[in-house]
């Protein structure tokens, strides 16, 4: 069931958090599956509705920077700058915390219908995309699959997401520098504005690190030059099985997921995927599309 995210619905969705359900809501990155974050029940039925890994940590999702300094057992200088910085929006934060995994990683989004969700429920919430594991995150309400409505108290529609693909995930455990672990619309050149960013290989899990994810069911193709004839993404004129892409780094991620799933609702055998420019701006797209050929 898809509901208007009006003050009503919001309110009935806050209810339905706080007796242990599940809702899906939208996000300015993507639509999340949300639980309330202290009800281990509600954790678990989150993992077993996307058939999750159990290993694969999730996001905490709070309305205020207040509220996630209560999450981390440590609030570092870096996570202060970079919150002032970017939140409310597409920007992850992972700190110490007295959680069995010893860090916490921790988002405020900027879609006003979450935010108004987390309010109203007054705690934070865990919210992993809203799609079965390694699937494509949907980024508009009708995009969210049967098997995972069916499993959950409504989905609020707040139309298609700003944003478009998940978060930028950043390590900020140390107070001079961060490292990213998992890039989105918040680029390194971006982050450097406001701290040193360093390349690290770091042994902290976090979501979007497999090698195959976001994919579609259909196998994808990454080629050069589209072959006219096939299904797929072109950022040049394209044909009538194929779908004209955004020139422009961020439109194009912002239209990437939702383009996806109608090819995938034409059932092609595969889908080619031109190759847009190799440069920084474009490497959250290219970290996306190499994990559906992964």
């Amino acid at each position: 069931m898809i509901l208007d995210a009006n003050t009503e619905n919001i309110a009935r969705c806050a209810a339905a958090l706080l007796a242990g359900e599940l809702v899906v809501m939208p996000t300015e990155t993507v639509y999340g599956l949300a639980g309330l974050a202290r009800n281990p029940s509600a954790v678990r039925r989150i993992y077993h509705v996307k058939s999750r890994p159990s290993e694969n940590p999730l996001i905490l999702h709070v309305s205020s920077i207040e509220s996630a300094k209560q999450a981390s057992s440590t609030w570092t200088d870096t996570a202060d700058r970079l919150t002032a910085a970017f939140w409310p929006g597409p920007l992850t934060v992972v700190l110490p915390s007295d959680s069995e995994l010893g860090t916490v990683a921790i988002r405020m989004p900027a879609h006003p219908v979450a935010l108004r969700l987390l309010e109203q429920v007054g705690e934070p919430l865990v919210a992993p995309s809203a799609n079965l594991f390694t699937r494509l995150s949907p980024t508009r309400a009708e995009d969210v699959s049967s098997e995972i409505a069916g499993q959950v108290f409504t989905i609020l529609d707040g139309g298609p997401c700003e944003i478009g693909i998940e978060s930028t995930i950043v390590d900020c455990r140390r107070s001079d520098t961060v490292a990213i672990l998992r890039s989105g619309s918040i680029s390194r050149a971006d982050l450097e504005q406001f701290v040193p960013v360093i390349d690290s290989a770091s042994d902290i899990r976090v979501p979007g690190q497999y090698k195959r994810h976001y994919a579609p069911k259909i196998p994808v193709r990454l080629v050069d030059t589209p072959t006219p004839e096939a299904y797929g993404l072109t950022i040049l004129s394209a044909t009538v099985k194929q779908i004209p892409m955004p020139r422009d780094p961020r439109a194009y991620a912002a239209r990437l997921y939702a383009a996806l799933h109608q090819l995938e609702e034409m059932n092609p055998p595969e889908i080619e995927i031109q190759t847009p420019p190799r440069t920084p701006e474009w490497a959250a797209v290219w970290d996306r599309l190499s994990r559906m050929v992964g």
